[in-house]
C-alpha cells in the first residue's frame, strides 16, 4: 500500500523539478506514464480491496456457523440434561398416571416455564382429554 503512495509522490515531485530544457513532448510523455501506472495502481488496490473483503465475507460466515455449531451442541447438552431430570424422578413410579403428572411437574422447574401439560386423545369422545397438567390454575 503506502510503497505505492510514496513511489507515486516521488515521480511527481521528479516531474515538477525536471529541468526546464526538457520539451513539452517529454513532459506529457512522463506526465502520461505516471497516469497509466496510476491507473494500474489504483485497479491493483481495487482488487486487493475486493479479495480482503472476500476473506472477511468467508471469515465471519465460518464464525457465525462456528457460533451456531455451539449453541446446538449447547443446546443437546441442555435438552440431554432435561431428559436426565425427567428419567430420573420417573423411574421412581410405576403407573402411567403417575409418570405423566411426575413428568409434568418436572419439566416446568427444569424449563424454566409456567405450566406443562399432557394431552391424550379419547376416542369415546372423539377429542384430546387433559392427562396430566400443571401450573395452571384449577378455574380454567
Amino acid at each position: 500500500g503506502l510503497g505505492h503512495t510514496g513511489s507515486v509522490t516521488a515521480v511527481v515531485r521528479v516531474l515538477l523539478d525536471v529541468d526546464e530544457s526538457l520539451n513539452v513532448g517529454t513532459r506529457l510523455a512522463l506526465l502520461a506514464l505516471l497516469i497509466v501506472g496510476a491507473f494500474q495502481l489504483f485497479g491493483r488496490i481495487r482488487r486487493q480491496t475486493r479479495q480482503l473483503r472476500a476473506e472477511t465475507d468467508r471469515a465471519r460466515a465460518a464464525a457465525e456457523r462456528a457460533n451456531a455449531a455451539a449453541e446446538r451442541e449447547s443446546n443437546a447438552a441442555a435438552i440431554a440434561g432435561t431428559l436426565m431430570m425427567v428419567s430420573d424422578a420417573v423411574s421412581r413410579v410405576t403407573r402411567l398416571d403417575d409418570v405423566l403428572n411426575t413428568v409434568v411437574e418436572v419439566l416446568p422447574r427444569v424449563l424454566d416455564i409456567d405450566y406443562c401439560g399432557i394431552f391424550g386423545w379419547d376416542d369415546l369422545r372423539g377429542r384430546y382429554e387433559g392427562s396430566a397438567i400443571a401450573g395452571v390454575d384449577d378455574a380454567m
